[in-house]
């Protein structure tokens, strides 16, 4: 039984020897030292020999920098570096040159501190190759054109995504307590998700959909940390949630970063794109007015769009009556290009969080076609 080895039952044996603890909590002060922080836990990582602290992947997923070739460069020297390193290393498994480095192991142990004593809040382990193409295909998911139409949206911090988790309201200056308070398990379950290519959990949309509808909502400017004509982390977490929710049900034709007339989709995705059209028509007509087509009729279209489109499209035309003839011209073209995709698939009564998501990132992709200079 435990302390009772050799037969002392009032002696409380140690299970490794004095020298053996001190090498570990003299690497485990190391590590902690410069493990970065998500959810209120350290993320204690390391490597097996061969992958130097240049080619480390876990700076570049919690701090967002990653380059795909389209549209976006990592901005900081070092992040570019240690990306740049960590590309070469895999083009020498690949074609290989390194090939001792192909059963290079990452060991990532997040901790955290419970009543005087240390948590270990999740433990992952894996080849280091996979670690890459994982990371890869996480900011591969989240590419999403930039709100105003031009290149793409800049690949966020994991932290800053988690900003778009929080329940609406609360203290600004406090966000990032609490995610620490508020968000521990589910930035636990995040990480794990990413790390091992898996679906994200369903917890995700609900909260950055609640988010949105949220921001919506708030009528005072200056209480809203960001203004939602340029909000695009939410976007981003429902894009990602849904791109593995697609190729996990093997979909043809998963989310892309930008509207693509070619791809059919969800009649929801369609309804997001009349409603972004409808907004853009009345601010053009009415540009004073603080309260919105957005404000007032997004939650119900986003939810039961048959009842609310129809009241939707009876107001644009209101307004398209007030705008001169070619401008009129173009958005009356832009909800035909709409409706012809529509067809004749009905509009659902009810959406459920997938079709909610589709809506959303219509209305998003939607309004930054809008947003685009017109030459582009």
């Amino acid at each position: 039984d435990a302390f009772q080895s050799y037969g002392f039952k009032k002696s409380a044996n140690a299970p490794v020897s004095e020298e053996a603890m001190t090498a570990v909590n003299a690497a485990l002060t190391d590590l902690i030292a410069k493990a970065p922080v998500l959810g209120n836990a350290k993320l204690v990582h390391w490597y097996s020999s061969g992958i130097s602290e240049e080619e480390d992947l876990l700076p570049i997923l919690l701090e967002g920098e990653w380059d795909d070739g389209v549209d976006s460069e990592p901005d900081d020297e070092e992040e570019k570096s240690a990306l740049q390193a960590a590309k070469a290393l895999i083009s020498s498994i690949e074609n290989g040159t390194r090939p001792e480095r192909l059963h290079a192991r990452y060991y990532i142990m997040p901790l955290s501190g419970a009543n005087g004593r240390m948590m270990v809040r999740l433990w992952q382990e894996g080849s280091y190759e996979d670690l890459y193409y994982n990371i890869k295909q996480w900011f591969e998911d989240l590419s999403l054109i930039s709100w105003n139409g031009q290149g793409r949206a800049k690949p966020p911090k994991l932290k800053a995504l988690g900003t778009r988790l929080l329940k609406p309201g609360g203290d600004p200056k406090k966000v990032w307590s609490r995610m620490d308070d508020e968000l521990p398990n589910l930035l636990q379950r995040l990480l794990s998700a990413i790390l091992n290519g898996t679906a994200l959990p369903d917890e995700i949309p609900a909260r950055a959909l609640r988010w949105i509808r949220s921001s919506l909502l708030e009528s005072d400017e200056e209480k809203r940390t960001v203004p939602f004509d340029i909000e695009t982390l939410a976007f981003q977490l429902l894009k990602a949630w849904l791109c593995r929710r697609q190729r996990m049900r093997g979909d043809e034709h998963p989310m892309e970063a930008t509207c693509n007339q070619e791809t059919t989709r969800d009649v929801a995705y369609y309804c997001g794109q009349l409603m972004a059209v409808y907004v853009a028509i009345q601010r053009k007509a009415m540009p004073e007015v603080g309260v919105g087509v957005a404000e007032r009729y997004y939650t119900a279209a986003s939810a039961n769009p048959a009842f609310a489109m129809g009241k939707l499209a009876q107001l644009s035309q209101h307004h398209l009556g007030k705008l001169d003839p070619g401008l009129a011209y173009y958005f009356e073209s832009k909800i035909s290009e709409i409706t012809v995709k529509i067809g004749n698939r009905k509009i659902p009564v009810v959406m459920n969080m997938e079709q909610q998501t589709e809506f959303a990132l219509g209305y998003y992709q939607q309004r930054a076609v809008l947003y685009a200079p017109k030459e582009k």
